[in-house]
């Protein structure tokens, strides 16, 4: 390649401020000499990252000498300074700040401050990496951030709990790329020794934090303490012990003396571990605020009062010992009155996560009345085989922008675990990119950064990892892995003795051929020179698990089936060693799942993500023991139900995903005339949230079964249907008891209706399904007669013909 050209193509992340090239070349295959005045320890990164570049230099040379490496602080070394002002290098005042100059043997890496010499070496290491033949462009680099804050926010408190080795290689993966904080959703997890009793054995403790604040200190990584402080306090309000600061069963008591006490007491051991000036409080998804005791509600005047009474004394604790308090947005946005009441020294953190056109709904509120804040965009595997990378990046890129634009004192970038079964390995990709724009926010710029990153990481740019999960993504468009949730893995695959069970198999061709050729993109990615694999390289097993994941649950549908079939021919033994064969694999799985796990996880919550693979490895076996247990002798077997074999293609679409109510007890069958939910309204008006009532999603994909039905109650089921337009459509209701269906608050049809036609309207409709349970009356059916859908959750769309 021309050098010229090669110029044009230099990889970089994150890009820098400036890069002017030169005419002169140098010679990468010359060995390095260093010279520094820069005092660092024997273990700090500046002295690992001098280390690391004479070894690449090494490797692509000889032992003829002539390349030289100046690096340091201007401050500290008078000559540097003097080297740098003759050759009219500009040293950028900005703490991370550097210049690198590279000539035709000399390397200039200076700055004002320790970090940016660090900075300025790892984008030298880089620049190394772009070399061609050995030769590589003479370039003038002046870089420093946009965004002073630049946080990653890892979420540990729903299952995956890092363990110390994964949080250290954190640190230093992130320091790489430039991010400076990183901080943690924690919930329940942390050990403390005013309430050690909330957390569980395995939690991470405050001298943990201790410790990894003092690792991260020389990568320029600051550690951020926060502490959720009023939704999100089931897990510790479950307890006994710390049941009666609840106002519901997931919210503390706002503003109560007792609370209050437990916070800042938790807060007081937790802030000497963490280095950063911040600590979030969060005080995020609070809706139980227009509850009060006996389910009595508030309006939203008295809700915000009680909130910002809550939050402004923990904000006063934090300041008055120095700290900078940040609080989430959602909750003063939906109370905006409290905006104006809130202490004007909080930091707000507006997050939303959605790829959107405009963020000022986000952004106006706060900067309109002065208050300092940050942008909070989101990477979700929240019920997800891995993250919406499509999303992830619109999101990120808009908002970081956005924020850019309107005065955005720092980006904290979330990463989230809802549904646990997740691993970081798959969302380094979109922290890579949430680096790049929280250093340099640049639009429209998702195709230089794959390039790049590609390069970087698997050393060429056309591997481009960001091409196989788009490739990947398209498992989104299949009804069994809508919107890549993780629901469909959850399926039961065999059915209890006496019961006919469905699994889909319309769409295993497709999902086949998508998952092969994801493993066949993924494989030329890796496929790295001898010595060149990496930790990005080492990354690519979680991938390939969750496609082996997908395709094994699929092959099982399928091969379940066929062997309904071959028990009806009676052909026993190929039946027996089939379902052993498929035990075999799904333990295989869970093995990769468990080594996975412990590279990144503490063993805690590691049983409870087994139980998935355990129940379909044991519902195996114990159908091949009952199996091999059948005489082949008798002239006829049992029926494929009584053995529980009896399974069948799914011959339609079914609601399975709903939000539920609690139950209701009734004594009589004019019971399902009264109205239960008063609390929302009544029946006439109720639209129930996640918050309301409990999301569910079945693990039968053609029924709900309800659990432990020993008496009569009442019970309500809620989903959301979008039409495109006005549309006649016939609800079929499996239900053998009775049963009303409320349609955009009226009641339209009921289990004693012959015509249940019912009509949607353009737009969202609200079905709410209201039945009465009994012993024995437990399971229930929905779905649109000749209608297919797609959903995310409870809310469906009807498909456009």
């Amino acid at each position: 390649m021309p050098i010229a050209a090669h110029l044009q193509d230099l990889h970089l992340i994150p890009s820098p401020q400036s890069v002017e090239i030169n005419e002169e070349i140098f010679d990468v295959s010359k060995r390095l000499t260093t010279y520094s005045l820069l005092k660092v320890e024997n273990e700090h990164p500046v002295k690992e990252q001098i280390d690391l570049l004479l070894k690449e230099f090494k490797a692509k040379g000889s032992n003829q000498g002539g390349n030289f490496l100046w690096y340091g602080t201007v401050g500290d070394d008078v000559l540097l300074s003097k080297y740098c002002q003759k050759n009219k290098i500009t040293i950028p005042a900005h703490r991370e700040g550097y210049a690198l100059h590279v000539s035709n043997d000399t390397i200039i890496v200076a700055a004002g401050k320790k970090e940016g010499v660090l900075y300025g070496l790892y984008t030298l290491e880089q620049l190394v990496n772009n070399t061609n033949n050995n030769k590589l462009p003479s370039v003038s680099i002046i870089d420093y951030p946009n965004y002073d804050n630049r946080s990653i926010m890892d979420d540990i408190s729903r299952g995956p709990l890092s363990n110390m080795d994964f949080l250290k290689s954190q640190v230093k993966r992130m320091s790489k790329l430039k991010i400076n904080n990183l901080t943690f959703y924690i919930e329940h997890v942390v050990k403390t020794k005013s309430h050690p009793d909330f957390a569980p054995d395995d939690a991470i403790t405050i001298a943990e934090f201790e410790e990894l604040t003092e690792f991260a200190k020389p990568f320029n990584v600051e550690v951020m303490g926060g502490f959720q402080s009023l939704g999100h306090f089931r897990n510790i309000l479950s307890s006994e012990t710390y049941r009666h600061l609840g106002q519901t069963d997931r919210m503390l008591k706002p503003g109560d003396p007792a609370s209050l006490d437990f916070l800042t007491k938790v807060y007081g051991e937790m802030l000497p571990a963490f280095s950063s000036e911040y600590f979030n409080i969060y005080a995020d998804e609070a809706w139980d605020l227009v509850r009060m005791d006996e389910g009595l509600e508030v309006d939203s005047s008295a809700a915000a009062l009680r909130y910002i009474n809550h939050v402004n004394p923990l904000l006063k604790f934090l300041t008055d010992r120095g700290k900078k308090p940040i609080i989430a947005s959602d909750m003063l946005l939906s109370f905006p009155e409290t905006i104006d009441l809130l202490s004007k020294k909080a930091t707000i953190l507006s997050w939303v996560y959605d790829d959107l056109d405009n963020y000022d709904a986000w952004i106006e509120p706060f900067r309109e009345v002065g208050l300092e804040y940050w942008v909070c965009p989101g990477i979700l595997n929240s019920y997800s085989v891995f993250p919406d990378y499509d999303v992830a990046f619109n999101n990120i890129e808009k908002f970081v922008n956005a924020g850019h634009e309107k005065d955005a004192l720092g980006v904290m970038t979330s990463v989230w675990d809802d549904g646990s079964a997740h691993f970081f390995a798959r969302d380094w990709p979109a922290v890579a990119f949430a680096a790049h724009q929280s250093w340099k926010p640049v639009r429209n710029d998702q195709a230089n950064f794959n390039r790049d990153f590609s390069f970087l990481m698997f050393g060429d740019e056309n591997k481009s990892l960001r091409d196989c999960i788009s490739g990947i993504s398209e498992l989104q468009h299949t009804k069994t892995v809508e919107n890549l949730g993780t629901t469909f893995l959850d399926e039961y695959l065999l059915p209890d003795a006496g019961q006919v069970h469905y699994l889909n198999t319309n769409e295993s061709e497709t999902i086949s051929k998508i998952i092969k050729e994801g493993k066949s993109c993924l494989d030329e990615v890796a496929d790295v020179d001898d010595g060149a694999a990496n930790e990005w390289t080492d990354d690519l097993e979680a991938w390939h698990f969750a496609l082996d994941q997908i395709l094994l649950q699929v092959k099982s549908y399928e091969k379940l089936i066929a062997l309904s079939s071959l028990y009806s021919k009676g052909d026993l033994d190929a039946v027996s060693s089939e379902l052993e064969t498929l035990a075999t694999e799904w333990k295989g799985l869970k093995e990769r799942f468990s080594a996975l796990w412990k590279i990144e996880n503490r063993d805690y919550w590691l049983d409870e993500e087994l139980k998935i693979y355990n129940r379909k490895i044991e519902r195996l076996l114990k159908l091949k023991d009952k199996i091999d247990a059948l005489d082949q002798k008798k002239t006829k077997l049992p029926t494929a139900g009584s053995v529980g074999i009896d399974i069948r293609p799914l011959d339609k679409e079914y609601f399975t995903y709903w939000l539920i109510s609690e139950r209701f007890p009734t004594q009589n069958e004019s019971d399902i005339d009264k109205d239960y939910i008063g609390s929302l309204g009544g029946e006439k008006e109720a639209i129930p949230t996640p918050y309301d009532w409990t999301k569910y999603q079945s693990p039968y994909s053609y029924k709900i079964n309800f659990d432990e039905v020993s008496e009569k109650s009442i019970v309500y089921l809620y989903s959301r249907i979008e039409a495109p337009e006005q549309i006649k459509v016939v609800p079929e209701v499996g239900f053998s008891g009775q049963w009303k269906m409320i349609l955009n608050g009226e009641e339209t049809t009921n289990s004693k209706e012959k015509d249940n036609r019912i009509v949607l309207e353009e737009g969202n409709n609200h079905i709410i399904m209201k039945i009465a349970l009994a012993p024995g009356i437990d399971q229930i059916q929905f779905s649109l007669k000749d209608i297919n859908t797609t959903n995310k959750k409870y809310k469906y769309k009807l498909k456009s013909e």
